[in-house]
């Protein structure tokens, strides 16, 4: 798997509730954001790419984080579930799960 863009590009330029501010330093605050309508939970995976790193790279870039889209479908979900187990009012809510990218490989087998 190559690596790839943050997923937060799509964060700060598209769905959340501030944009990049193009003409300054800083964000905008985004009046069509998908947060008008939904909760948006955002996770930077696989682990490796963007601003995510695997606890084995860190201090040595020279060892690569070992993800398959099996892998990533798993941490993904595990992530998830922490967090839905912090967050327990959104237990049983409807949830969507989208992503961009490569994720269009990966997101399958998390719905799973």
């Amino acid at each position: 798997m190559a690596k790839g863009a943050s997923s937060m590009m799509g964060m700060f330029t598209e769905l959340g509730p501030y944009l990049f501010n193009e003409e300054a330093d800083g964000f905008i605050y985004n009046p069509f954001s998908v947060t008008q309508y939904a909760h948006l939970l955002s996770i930077e995976s696989p682990t490796g790419v963007g601003f995510s790193y695997c606890s084995n790279f860190q201090g040595n870039n020279t060892v690569q984080c070992n993800n398959t889209d099996t892998t990533t479908a798993q941490q993904n979900l595990f992530a998830l579930k922490v967090w839905l187990k912090r967050y327990p009012k959104f237990e049983g809510k409807e949830l969507k799960i989208y992503g961009e990218s490569y994720a269009g490989v990966y997101v399958p087998t998390l719905a799973k």
